[in-house]
């Protein structure tokens, strides 16, 4: 495995530790998620999505989300501009039509829950509002159920993406 691979899948451990927080957030009567017995949901605020970028709002959370396609497929993502690749958990991959085997997840990477089995993929697309990017090397994180992450291997292809008070703006 190259050192550029290794050092990718290695900067996943960060976006999977913030995916964990993000996933043990309180919802909005201030009840973590696990104590309500409900997942938290939250919903994505845009105010403009279009001409090849959009402004996402801060969820309740603290953290940015969006909804983008993947291969065609609607999928939520935690906006992780600390990761340097996008992050699928295995179910938004089979959604969006990316099949991995056993033998694929081949890099393990160390994380606050303990270890992860990743498998390197290249998704054919991927479209936020109507910016529309191909070829976007990925990872898919074996038996993650969490949400999955938008990080560099795809935001770095926007001109500037800037976070102000409780906008980020990606152009």
């Amino acid at each position: 495995m190259s050192t550029l691979v290794k050092y990718c899948l290695g900067i996943i451990v960060i976006a999977f530790v913030v995916a964990q927080l993000a996933d043990k957030s309180t919802n909005v009567s201030g009840e973590s998620a696990a104590t309500s017995g409900q997942s938290a949901n939250i919903v994505v605020q845009s105010s403009h999505i279009g001409s090849g970028g959009g402004v996402l709002m801060r969820a309740p959370d603290g953290h940015f989300y969006a909804n983008a396609r993947v291969n065609g497929v609607e999928t939520r993502f935690l906006v992780d501009t600390g990761a340097s690749m996008v992050a699928l958990s295995p179910a938004d991959a089979r959604n969006a039509g990316i099949h991995v085997g056993k033998d694929d997840f081949k890099a393990t990477v160390a994380t606050a829950s303990g270890h992860a089995r990743v498998a390197g993929v290249m998704i054919d697309d991927i479209a936020f509002g109507d910016r529309y990017e191909s070829d976007v090397p990925a990872a898919i994180i074996q038996n993650y159920r969490g949400v999955s992450l938008l990080g560099q291997s795809y935001l770095s292809r926007f001109s500037s993406v800037s976070i102000e008070n409780d906008r980020m703006t990606l152009n």
